[in-house]
C-alpha cells in the first residue's frame, strides 16, 4: 500500500501450521515529505544592477538542500542549515518567474516567485531652444524609455525669471 502517515511502524510475520512456529519482526520507517516556506518577500520589483532584498526559504528534513531555476543573471541561491537564500543584483531587465525546489529523498516540494527588473530609464537628448522675448516657445516633447510603471519624466528650470515655471 501507500503510506499516508510518517513515522516508524513495527510489523510481525508469523508462520502457521503443525510444526514449530516462527516469528519475525521488522520496522517500516516512513519519512515525511519535506516542506518549504512561503517568504512574504518572494515577489519583488527592483531596478537593474541594484541588490534584491534577500529572500529566505525555510526547508525541512528529509530535504538535504534546494535548487533554483529561472533567476535573472546576477542573482543566485545558496543552501545552508535548512535555509535557502536568494540574493544578488540582476544585470538584465524583464520579468522572471523562478522556482525553488527541495532536493533529497521523498517527494520534493517547490515554491514559485516573481522578480521584476526594470531597465534604467533613459531620456533622449533634446535640442536647445532659442526664442524671443514675449513670444511663445513651442512645446518641448520628452521621449525615452521608462519601463517602471511608477516612473515619469520630470523637468526643472533653475531660472524662473525667464517666465517658465520651475518644474
Amino acid at each position: 500500500g501507500t503510506p499516508t502517515e510518517a513515522g516508524s511502524f513495527t510489523y510481525i510475520v508469523k508462520t502457521t501450521g503443525t510444526c514449530v512456529q516462527k516469528t519475525q519482526t521488522g520496522t517500516i520507517t516512513v519519512k515525511p515529505d519535506p516542506t518549504i516556506s512561503t517568504p512574504s518577500n518572494k515577489d519583488q520589483e527592483l531596478c537593474i544592477n541594484t541588490s534584491v532584498n534577500s529572500i529566505q526559504f525555510d526547508i525541512t528534513a528529509p530535504a538535504t538542500g534546494a535548487s533554483v531555476t529561472g533567476l535573472p543573471s546576477g542573482m543566485s541561491g545558496t543552501y545552508s542549515n535548512g535555509k535557502f537564500t536568494i540574493s544578488g543584483s540582476p544585470t538584465v531587465s524583464g520579468t522572471f518567474e523562478y522556482t525553488v525546489t527541495t532536493t533529497g529523498s521523498c517527494v520534493q516540494k517547490s515554491q514559485k516567485g516573481i522578480i521584476i527588473v526594470y531597465a534604467k530609464p533613459e531620456v533622449e537628448a533634446i535640442e536647445d531652444v532659442v526664442g524671443c522675448n514675449d513670444f511663445d516657445i513651442d512645446e518641448i516633447n520628452f521621449s525615452g524609455n521608462i519601463d517602471d510603471p511608477n516612473g515619469y519624466f520630470e523637468w526643472t528650470n533653475d531660472n524662473v525669471s525667464i517666465g517658465l515655471p520651475a518644474s
